[in-house]
């Protein structure tokens, strides 16, 4: 409930930024079985070992219209929680876990929050 509780508030502020447009959640990855989670390692993935898909409280998700990178600000900027950037992969991972991010190639510090 908390991870989709974060995720109303994206689509909050998402409807505040852009009130003429349709929030709709691409949904690229929900909860994922202990197996899934290990074969899509194997093959290479970089899910973490632990991943928290495994208990149900990850989404990986893109809303189409907004950039990969905006998400991922607002994201961050709407709660606690994991905040994964996949630029490449066009998606952002959100989860109600302790308040960190990924990759290491971006800093969420620099964001101004305030603008968001």
């Amino acid at each position: 409930p908390l991870t989709l509780d974060r995720l109303h508030d994206v689509g909050e502020v998402i409807k505040q930024r852009y009130p003429q447009r349709a929030v709709v959640f691409e949904v690229i990855s929900g909860y994922r079985s202990p197996l899934t989670n290990t074969a899509l390692r194997r093959n290479g993935g970089e899910q973490a070992e632990q991943s928290r898909h495994m208990i149900g409280d990850a989404i990986d998700m893109r809303v189409n219209g907004i950039s990969t990178r905006e998400l991922r600000d607002i994201v961050w900027c709407t709660g606690s929680g994991g905040t994964g950037y996949y630029a490449n992969d066009g998606f952002v991972h959100i989860d109600s876990g302790r308040q960190r991010f990924w990759p290491a190639g971006w800093n969420p510090h620099t964001i101004k929050c305030q603008d968001i």
